[in-house]
């Protein structure tokens, strides 16, 4: 699962295109989006391959901090993400996340999901979320 979250060519199946930068310890990386929407990010914490933290950062929010805990089992990896700091915008991220995370798995299954279901599973998601 590890190689899933930092890997470039999983990477970019599951949160979006790595552009510049490396997901390393004590690196600095750039994730697109989509349409040129960009996140800088910056390594805080690196505890392969159980540990791995970040700075998130969009040209138009606050920088906050996302944490990534996975812990094996079984042959079956728990994930626990966190995303603080986030102030006013917690809601707006809730189902993006989920949507990440459900490309996360299918990425780990060697199943891909096409990237131009992003936002008709996000739209999905949102509609679940508000029942």
């Amino acid at each position: 699962m590890w190689d899933c979250i930092t890997g470039a060519d999983l990477l970019s199946q599951w949160l979006g295109e790595l552009v510049s930068g490396s997901v390393e310890a004590e690196s600095s990386f750039v994730v697109d989006h989509g349409d040129g929407y960009r996140c800088r990010s910056t390594v805080t914490a690196w505890d392969e391959p159980s540990r791995l933290g970040f700075t998130w950062h969009f040209p138009d929010e606050p920088a906050s901090k996302v944490a990534l805990e996975l812990q094996e089992s079984g042959g079956t990896t728990d994930l626990r993400l966190s995303h603080s700091a986030l102030g006013n915008l917690t809601g707006s991220y809730r189902d993006g996340w989920c949507v990440h995370l459900s490309y996360l798995e299918a990425a780990a299954l060697g199943t891909p999901l096409p990237p131009s279901m992003f936002w008709r599973l996000h739209e999905t998601v949102a509609q679940l979320s508000t029942r």
